[in-house]
């Protein structure tokens, strides 16, 4: 494998690069000895270094020297370095895990999409299957199929995480490649990501101290731009406040935002929150309350801040997950996925109140009570104030169990 950047644009015009790559045995004459590995042509990569895979064997037990040969030298060709690696017959390894959280608080832990890159190292084409296991039990499995040399595939999982014991304050996800046959290098046939057990905070980053900072900092140049992520709701949680990490702060006004979202078809629906905030000028993450009662049901949900400059955090750990917002020619959000960017995930964070197996909706008056909660038989919900008119009430796994009018200021429900 190797790094390279081929081609140039200048001068209004874009210069291509043919180039062969060759080898031969150490001491013979490259020019006349020397034979072609592959050859390539009109090669532009955008002022950007790629990187290519070739498979080859050599005919006989040797020294040999591997050499970049330009065929017509018009534009130019770079390399940044080569790695020459033993090819197994049957070797596949696990990249990377996607879609998770980073922290969660306990009676968040359910079901979640994720997905693992998945690829193949050796010769022979493999299939095989995904293992994901929660703190070392078996949670869900998938498949991949005819993986050719060199090919990845983005394999998603449904995982259901709902009954793995939480105690110990992280939850470790493991991903495990088993081919049909034997693989002739299992040492990379995993890899694992923690999930923190947090009191409040759901977070999907793994933004590190030293990411808080202009360098790290992602953004636009003039102008806002509006960055989110998308989050998934397990059980019904009121929202407390959004927690941001800036890189740079300059004390601009901010725009930090909710709807609904929909990872099947990646639309957005109906706003449940906006509200705009002093972004205040403290680097590192900050906590914007929110005042009014808001609640979330089970589901999913784009979090979102609008921002000026290059300023807002992000963990640069790849794959990651960052969408940016706009509208379309009918005024409608829409979600542009960035994650090919190769900038990680924002420090897009939100800090909830999890009530447990039910949640009163829109409690903005400290002077209205619940109890027991939790609660698994009559649950009453007295006021002594108002009186209450409307009471909804949501199961754990989100479902609406009551809603029903009230004229009183009690309300009893069995």
């Amino acid at each position: 494998s190797y790094y390279y950047m081929a081609g140039i644009y200048a001068y209004a015009q874009t210069y291509y690069e043919d180039y062969d790559i060759i080898y031969g045995l150490d001491g013979e004459d490259p020019l006349v000895d020397w034979d072609k590995l592959a050859s390539y042509e009109n090669v532009y990569t955008n002022e950007t270094f790629s990187s290519d895979n070739i498979l080859f064997t050599v005919p006989a037990d040797g020294i040999y020297q591997f050499g970049f040969s330009q065929n017509d030298p018009t534009g130019t060709l770079g390399i940044s370095h080569v790695s020459i690696t033993e090819v197994f017959d049957n070797d596949v390894s696990v990249n990377s895990i996607a879609g998770l959280p980073s922290m969660l608080p306990a009676g968040q832990f359910g079901k979640f999409n994720m997905s693992a890159v998945v690829t193949n190292n050796g010769r022979n084409n493999t299939s095989g299957k995904l293992s994901v296991s929660a703190n070392g039990k078996e949670v869900a499995t998938a498949t991949f199929n005819e993986l050719k040399y060199y090919e990845s595939a983005t394999v998603p999982v449904e995982i259901d995480l709902s009954k793995v014991d939480v105690s110990s304050g992280s939850v470790g996800i493991t991903v495990e490649a088993v081919i049909d046959g034997t693989d002739d290098n299992p040492e990379n046939n995993t890899t694992e990501v923690s999930i923190t057990v947090s009191d409040d905070t759901i977070a999907y980053d793994h933004t590190t101290a030293d990411k808080y900072d202009g360098d790290h900092a992602i953004g636009v140049g003039p102008g806002s731009a509006t960055a989110g992520i998308a989050m998934r709701i397990a059980s019904p949680v009121g929202l407390k406040a959004f927690s941001i990490g800036w890189g740079a702060a300059d004390g601009q006004d901010i725009t930090l935002g909710i709807d609904k979202w929909n990872p099947e078809t990646a639309e957005i629906g109906d706003e449940i929150y906006s509200g705009t905030f002093s972004q205040g000028t403290e680097i590192g993450q900050t906590e914007y309350t929110v005042d009014e009662g808001i609640s979330l049901p089970a589901g999913d949900y784009m979090v979102s801040v609008t921002f000026s400059g290059y300023s807002l955090a992000s963990d640069h750990v790849l794959p990651g997950q960052l969408y940016m917002l706009s509208s379309d020619k009918e005024g409608n959000k829409v979600a542009i996925n960035q994650t090919s960017e190769k900038l990680g995930t924002p420090a897009i964070r939100i800090l909830v109140d999890n009530r447990g197996s039910v949640y009163a909706h829109e409690i903005a008056d400290m002077s209205l009570t619940l109890y027991p909660n939790p609660a698994k038989g009559m649950l009453t919900i007295k006021s002594s104030g108002e009186a209450i008119t409307n009471v909804a009430i949501y199961s754990a796994a989100g479902a609406e169990v009551c809603n029903m009018p009230c004229h009183g200021t009690e309300f009893k429900f069995d």
